[in-house]
């Protein structure tokens, strides 16, 4: 179960990964594979898996998923009670590519800590179809050569993957009644995972107990903090400590897009609710990417879980990745200049309304604490807006500098004029 898992025409499931022969032989992938492939022992790793079912053998697939952090292979055990072994997945963390890593600031070994302490506690905490930890070692420096995740195999293809293979619209899921039902399912998980709380805004962590606590985050590789004033202070940092060192590096620091994120820093001190906590849970990396489905668009898996966080209501207060919704406000000199986007906005709008009213559904079952602010009720805040625009600025593109300068110079207006719009 990796980042991005290629697929081909339409089969399903670890069907669909590709072998290094698939890619052409120049290909950076294919090379890259082959490279780290070359340097796990794969004899090493088999052995383990095997001695956690107790001694079956197994053997790996030879077809791998791959995305910029993770390469994932699929385990099948030969033999078991009538035939009935269950299959695994074994996921390996790749040395940096030099590109993406650069985002996440915390060290891999604490990144894997964090991502199986969040699958163990949706799997013991909540009925989400979370795959189970057979076993992982996070040191790089371990026999196998790679950290690694032994993992439960669960059969599907993400909705984005089968969304394509069926020929879907454009932020569409199959049928109406499949969109609808996929949209009430993901509002469901959204739910359950927010009504958790913590003291501290952080990511994800067990602590000497067995139980959970929050530690460093995985993106600033800073906290765990107090308040939501000093997360959103060190994630403005963390823009400012990513600013890209190539060609468009000179240009941003002579623009006034410099001036960005020091704005959103200010505008989240005046917009932010509870800054005190506690702190609701969330998975910034949920979506329709990586919520694996049937044939018929029913979830059966969710996985990628190193987004997990208990964070700010701001943070919390958005919507899942690649389901056509965000937390946005547009300018009409952008709708002007991108009409297909004010096409879309106003497509989406029915199902927008209809995904709030499945998320305040769940909500309503199960929250503990009244007085709490629900992620529904932040979805069209200020404090929304603030944060998904820090989000934007990780992008670094012209484009997107010159839309967030002109919503931060109305968001300042707003504040100048008079009482902060919430």
């Amino acid at each position: 179960m990796g980042d991005t898992i290629d697929t081909n025409n339409d089969v399903r499931g670890s069907d669909a990964w590709r072998g290094a022969d698939d890619f052409d032989e120049d290909n950076e992938q294919r090379q890259r594979a082959n490279a780290f492939c070359a340097a796990v022992r794969w004899d090493v790793l088999r052995d383990i898996a095997s001695q956690h079912n107790g001694g079956m053998p197994c053997h790996l697939h030879d077809k791998f998923s791959i995305g910029h952090f993770n390469l994932v292979k699929r385990v099948s055990f030969e033999g078991g009670k009538d035939g009935d072994a269950k299959d695994w997945v074994v996921r390996l963390r790749m040395p940096s590519d030099g590109v993406f890593q650069n985002i996440e600031k915390l060290d891999p070994r604490q990144i894997m800590e964090v991502e199986v302490a969040s699958m163990k506690f949706f799997k013991t905490k909540t009925s989400i179809p979370v795959p189970a930890v057979i076993a992982y070692d996070a040191s790089p420096d371990n026999a196998v050569g790679a950290p690694y995740i032994i993992m439960e195999y669960i059969y599907g293809n993400t909705a984005q993957e089968l969304a394509e293979i069926k020929n879907s619209a454009l932020s569409f899921y199959g049928t109406a009644e499949q969109d609808r039902k996929l949209r009430r399912q993901i509002a469901e998980i959204q739910a359950t995972v927010s009504s958790f709380t913590f003291s501290r805004i952080g990511s994800l962590y067990v602590d000497d107990q067995g139980g959970f606590k929050v530690g460093p985050d995985v993106v600033t590789g800073r906290g765990p903090w107090s308040t939501s004033t000093e997360y959103y202070d060190d994630v403005v940092r963390h823009i400012y400590d990513t600013f890209p060192r190539d060609e468009r590096r000179a240009g941003m620091l002579d623009s006034t897009a410099l001036f960005v994120p020091s704005a959103l820093a200010y505008l989240a001190r005046v917009h932010a609710h509870e800054t005190a906590g506690p702190f609701r849970l969330v998975n910034r990396d949920f979506g329709t990417h990586n919520v694996l489905v049937n044939d018929d668009f029913d979830v059966v898996g969710v996985i990628d879980f190193d987004g997990v966080m208990a964070a700010p209501a701001g943070v919390v207060a958005q919507y899942p990745q690649f389901i056509g919704f965000q937390v946005d406000e547009v300018d009409e000199e952008t709708l002007k200049k991108y009409v297909l986007k004010a096409e879309v906005l106003e497509r989406n709008k029915p199902r927008l309304d209809g995904y709030n009213v499945f998320l305040r559904e769940f909500e309503d079952a199960l929250e503990t604490d009244s007085t709490l602010a629900r992620p529904s009720d932040r979805l069209d805040s200020r404090e929304a807006l603030v944060y998904a625009s820090m989000l934007s600025c990780h992008s670094h593109q012209a484009s997107t500098n010159e839309t967030l300068q002109r919503r931060c110079h109305r968001m300042l207006k707003d504040c100048a004029d008079g009482p902060a719009v919430m």
